[in-house]
């Protein structure tokens, strides 16, 4: 059997190994990504906001709204998140049959990262290691930190895959020369993936 072109699956966590469930008639999504969209979150996101609660408190004065409404509504999703089960247990088969290493690219606060970690064990398991923009500084689509993740990694990028829901993300690892797949089902995701590894 010839050997895999590939030596790494490189994941997105929100919109793809996770979601927000609307299940129980919150829907958090609109006044939480109009939050995620503002420069202050971004500085959060790469930990230049160290706290949970001076970004709540620097966003509402933005925005003209009180603290506690932006920390309900980030805890609102965060309790909200859901795992792709059906993903997570086709990478984790993945792993086992064929040893490819799978790791974790997003842009996230260090905080979120814990609480994943905490509350979605089994989930966070099935990574080698989690890149998270709150703990490198950097974030999506900036090159440097893809480069960040080729180099800690030890991967060349003409042999990884990244997988991300956003388009601008994907193109950002084509450029340097990874293969880049956009998130739009997970059907089609798993089928690509298996295609890709030669297995059924």
């Amino acid at each position: 059997m010839p050997q895999s072109p590939w030596d790494a699956i490189i994941l997105d966590l929100g919109n793809v190994v996770f979601e927000w469930s609307t299940e129980s008639g919150v829907q958090p999504e609109a006044t939480l990504k109009s939050m995620m969209r503002s420069d202050t979150y971004a500085q959060y996101e790469t930990g230049q906001i160290e706290t949970e609660d001076e970004f709540c408190n620097t966003l509402g004065e933005q925005l003209g709204l009180d603290s506690s409404l932006v920390r309900t509504t980030f805890e609102t999703a965060r309790q909200s998140l859901v795992a792709n089960d059906e993903l997570v247990d086709f990478i984790r088969e993945l792993k086992r049959t064929t040893g490819i290493r799978v790791y974790a690219m997003s842009n996230i606060p260090r905080k979120e990262v814990d609480y994943l970690r905490r509350e979605h064990p089994s989930t966070m398991s099935i990574f080698d290691r989690v890149y998270a923009s709150g703990m490198a500084g950097l974030r999506k689509p900036d090159p440097a930190f893809y480069r960040m993740v080729l180099s800690d990694s030890q991967l060349a990028p003409e042999r990884a895959i990244f997988v991300d829901d956003k388009m601008q993300n994907v193109q950002a690892a084509r450029d340097l020369g990874m293969r880049g797949l956009q998130f739009e089902s997970t059907k089609a995701l798993c089928d690509s993936l298996a295609g890709s590894l030669d297995v059924e």
